[in-house]
């Protein structure tokens, strides 16, 4: 059972099992909190052999959608049809930043003042951070749909005219020259695509700080559980990432995305993480001892050799150095004696 905020999710193998949850778990949370579960409001999501199921479950009480429909989950749809559920949510968004459109078109605001409005102001706030890179995090927006909504942002700050109907407008200055700052020449336009290829990276980013989170573990669990992604790495024997102590840093940062058995949404954050290469959210001089000392040696731009490159993963490994404790332990060490 997972509780963010005012959404509750249990996950369990059979509508039985989750009978017993609601029965037992639930029930006490809601006696302990003085809240109330209201069952017949609750949504269910079949999965596997009990997909067939399409209709309010007698013993729990929960409406299981049917095959084409979605959930929600901190208004993320969770669905079978996951491409079909994406489109459809990016479709709504779309139409809302439209007609958003159409409302501000209203206004005679001059080129800096349609950019500034559209991303400073209420427009932001409402369309790019929570209608459009909030789902995007976990939910790749669809190329064709990505596509018309950054078309439909750059005609209203071009033209301050309707995007409806197909209409277009040429982007004065150049477009490409918009995304600078206003001291280099251009307005400070957000670029959308790359907006949302750092929010999907900076997931990667944060999984491989070294702080220890409950959630860390809890992937780690999930991407371990199977070794069908490690075929992405024929060269890295399968075994060698833990007798290295990879762990995580292997397959976020040297492994085809296109080639691992993962989910679209985790295959994203790979080919996210790997195109922007993003750096440390944490300062070094932020991070504590500990922190630092088990710090890994490898896919770590903070860690280079004397003639600033990366250091060479076989050399080091096979001597058991993959960590900064490593070297730590290297270095205090007595020196070898050297007998006849």
């Amino acid at each position: 059972m997972h509780q963010h905020a005012d959404d509750t999710s249990i996950h369990a193998k059979s509508p039985s099992d989750a009978q017993v949850i609601l029965d037992t778990t639930v029930d006490l949370h809601c006696a302990a909190t003085g809240s109330k579960l209201q069952r017949s409001k609750s949504q269910g999501l079949d999965l596997g052999s009990f997909s067939h199921l399409e209709a309010p479950d007698v013993a729990t009480g929960v409406t299981f959608v049917a095959q084409d429909a979605s959930v929600k989950h901190l208004g993320v749809p969770l669905s079978r049809q996951p491409e079909a559920a994406a489109t459809a949510l990016y479709s709504v968004i779309l139409r809302k930043v439209e007609v958003r459109i159409a409302r501000w078109s209203g206004f005679r605001l001059t080129l800096l003042g349609r950019s500034y409005v559209f991303f400073f102001g209420y427009v932001a706030k409402q369309l790019l951070a929570s209608m459009v890179t909030y789902h995007a995090t976990f939910i790749p927006v669809p190329s064709q749909l990505e596509k018309r909504l950054c078309t439909a942002l750059h005609n209203f700050v071009a033209a301050n005219r309707l995007v409806l109907g197909g209409t277009s407008a040429r982007l004065y200055p150049g477009k490409d020259s918009c995304f600078h700052a206003v001291k280099d020449g251009g307005i400070a336009l957000v670029e959308v695509r790359a907006q949302i290829l750092a929010v999907q990276a900076k997931v990667v980013s944060r999984l491989l700080e070294p702080e220890q989170l409950a959630w860390k573990a809890f992937f780690d669990f999930w991407l371990y559980r199977s070794t069908a992604w490690q075929t992405a790495q024929e060269s890295r024997p399968a075994h060698h990432q833990h007798i290295w102590q990879l762990e995580r840093f292997l397959p976020f940062s040297a492994f085809d995305a296109q080639r691992m058995q993962a989910p679209l949404r985790v295959r994203q954050y790979v080919y996210a993480y790997q195109k922007l290469q993003p750096h440390r959210l944490s300062q070094p001089d932020s991070l504590d001892y500990h922190e630092v000392i088990s710090e890994p040696l490898f896919f770590n731009r903070q860690v280079r050799d004397a003639t600033g490159q990366p250091i060479a993963l076989g050399a080091w490994a096979t001597q058991g150095l993959v960590r900064a404790s490593d070297l730590c332990t290297l270095v205090h060490s007595p020196p070898p004696s050297w007998t006849d």
